[in-house]
C-alpha cells in the first residue's frame, strides 16, 4: 500500500498523511519493514553524521540491487532543508537517477540476442509486458515479430499502444524510438505502419 515518509528530527508534517522519522537509522528500519514509500520529504541535516543525502543514496543502492523495481514507478520526492546547497543535492542525486533508471532499452526475440549489453532482454510477449510494467515504458525497442508463441511482436505493439491510450498519452515517452528487426519484410512494415501512425497521430493533438 503507498505510504509517504517524512524525514526530519524535529520538524512535524506541513500535511498529513505521512509517516514521521527522526533519524536515518529509522527511516531505513521503517522502510525495510513497510516497503519503498510512494514519496519522501527530506530534511539534510538529522543531528547526526547520517543525513538525509545519506537515505537517498541507500535509496538507490537499494533499487539498483532490486534491478530498478524497488523505488515505484511513480515515486517522488522533495528536499524540505533550509540550506539551499543540500536541497540542490538531494534534488539532483535522485534526478539523475531516475531519469537514467526510467531510460532503458527492449530487445523482443524469442532467439537472437541484442547487438550490444545494454538492452533489457524479453523472449516472449509476456516477458516484455512484466518487464514494461515492472520498469515503466523502455526509451527504445526492437522488435521480431514471430514469437514462438501465438502472442507475435504486434502482440506488444498493440498493448503498447492502448495502455499509452488509456495512460492519455503519458506512458510512451515522447522521445521513444523503435526498430522491427523481424526476418519477415511484411512484420516489419505492418509494426512500423502502426506504431508510427498511432505516435503521429497522439504527437498531433
Amino acid at each position: 500500500m503507498p505510504w509517504r515518509l517524512w524525514l526530519d528530527d524535529w520538524r512535524d508534517p506541513t500535511t498529513e498523511g505521512f509517516i514521521v522519522a527522526r533519524s536515518y537509522n529509522e527511516a531505513v528500519n521503517r522502510i525495510k519493514r513497510m516497503g519503498c514509500p510512494s514519496y519522501v520529504a527530506f530534511d539534510y541535516s538529522l543531528g547526526t553524521k547520517d543525513t538525509g543525502l545519506t537515505l537517498a543514496k541507500w535509496l538507490i543502492e537499494r533499487d539498483k540491487a532490486e534491478g530498478g523495481t524497488f523505488m515505484p514507478k511513480d515515486f517522488a520526492s522533495k528536499c524540505i532543508t533550509d540550506d539551499t546547497w543540500a536541497r540542490g543535492e538531494i534534488t539532483r542525486t535522485m534526478k539523475e537517477y531516475l531519469d537514467g533508471r526510467n531510460r532503458w532499452k527492449l530487445w523482443l526475440d524469442d532467439q537472437r540476442d541484442p547487438p550490444a549489453e545494454d538492452f533489457v532482454v524479453a523472449r516472449s510477449y509476456n516477458e516484455a509486458v512484466k518487464a514494461i510494467t515492472e520498469k515503466g515504458c523502455p526509451s527504445y525497442a526492437s522488435f521480431d515479430f514471430t514469437l514462438g508463441t501465438p502472442e507475435t511482436g504486434m502482440t506488444l505493439v498493440k498493448w503498447l499502444i492502448e495502455k499509452d491510450t488509456a495512460d492519455g498519452g503519458t506512458f510512451i515517452p515522447k522521445d521513444f524510438t523503435f526498430d522491427c528487426h523481424s526476418d519477415a519484410e511484411w512484420a516489419r512494415v505492418e509494426m512500423k505502419r502502426d506504431l508510427d501512425t498511432y505516435l503521429a497521430h497522439r504527437d498531433s493533438i
